[in-house]
C-alpha cells in the first residue's frame, strides 16, 4: 500500500481553485514540493491518528488527514484472449511443382 499527499489537481477537484485557504491547518506555496510525494507508513500512521501532526521529515511542516491519499494496491489483472481458428474442410489436394518450369 503506498501513502502520498495529494497533488494539486486532486486538491483542486476537492477545494477548488483557492484549494489553499480551505485546509484547516493551512498550505504554503513553500509547501508545494510535496504535492504528490509518497510518504512512509509511519508519516500516514502519524498524521492520522492525531488528525495533525508537525513532520520535521517533511521540511517541519504540519499536515492533516486531509491532505493524504492512501493507494490501494490493485492486482494486476492480465486479460489473455485466445483465438481458435477452425478449418471445415481439410485440405487434402496437393500439387506438384517440378523445377525448372
Amino acid at each position: 500500500m503506498k501513502y502520498r499527499i495529494k497533488t494539486l489537481e486532486e486538491f483542486q477537484e476537492e477545494y477548488g481553485k483557492n484549494w489553499r485557504n480551505c485546509i484547516k491547518c493551512g498550505w504554503s506555496e513553500y509547501m508545494d514540493e510535496y504535492l504528490g510525494k509518497e510518504i512512509s507508513e509511519d508519516i500516514w500512521n502519524k498524521i492520522n491518528m492525531l488528525g495533525t501532526a508537525y513532520i520535521s521529515e517533511l521540511g517541519s511542516w504540519t499536515f492533516s488527514k486531509e491532505m493524504l491519499i492512501k493507494e490501494e494496491d490493485t492486482p494486476v489483472v492480465e486479460v489473455i484472449t485466445e483465438s481458435i481458428i477452425s478449418i471445415k474442410e481439410p485440405i487434402s489436394k496437393s500439387k506438384t511443382i517440378k523445377f525448372p518450369f
